[in-house]
């Protein structure tokens, strides 16, 4: 069974130092200074993140990772989702970007967005977000990537959470089997 539950960013360092971002040239951080639509605000550093990781019972092993805050524009950033190879396919990413968007909606904000990678771009469109913006590929390490956002307290987000996520518990762990 794989579990999921809040972690601390001690646990998510070492998977997205070695996984996600491997190779990263600029530090690792809780937070990132990054604004939705473009342009830095060093007081982002200073957020308060959550965190969460999806645990393989039998290992014991961290098998996914995610992260969220609460941004200056009443948004949610998600940030650093990453599943294991060997785990993909289970609905892991699913579940624990379903722990942020449930955050932000808890947390009265007005949407949840995230800087995705090109390649994760589907992933996102699939759970209602839209993109925002054209591909940037200057001062990213990772690009191309683009912003994307799912408004929250809208019919979509209510459709969303209704094709989704309407069987999850989202108070305690959740669990489910490989």
């Amino acid at each position: 069974m794989v579990r999921i539950s809040s972690t601390n960013f001690d646990e998510v360092y070492p998977i997205w130092a070695n996984h996600l971002w491997k190779g990263r040239k600029s530090g690792i951080e809780p937070t990132n200074p990054i604004r939705f639509g473009g342009g830095y605000d060093k007081k982002l550093l200073l957020a308060d993140p959550f965190f969460f990781k999806a645990v393989d019972d039998r290992s014991q092993r961290i098998v996914g990772v995610i992260s969220g805050f609460a941004t200056h524009d009443n948004g949610f950033r998600l940030r650093g989702v990453y599943v294991d190879p060997y785990y993909r396919g289970l609905g892991i990413a699913n579940k624990l970007t379903a722990r942020i968007i449930k955050l932000g909606e808890v947390m009265g904000r007005d949407f949840v967005w995230t800087l995705a990678r090109q390649e994760t771009m589907g992933f996102y469109q699939r759970l209602g977000f839209e993109q925002t913006s054209n591909w940037i590929n200057h001062e990213v390490e990772f690009g191309p990537n683009c912003f994307m956002s799912l408004p929250l307290h809208s019919e979509r987000f209510e459709l969303v959470l209704q094709y989704h996520f309407w069987n999850q518990s989202f108070s305690g762990n959740q669990s489910f089997e490989r």
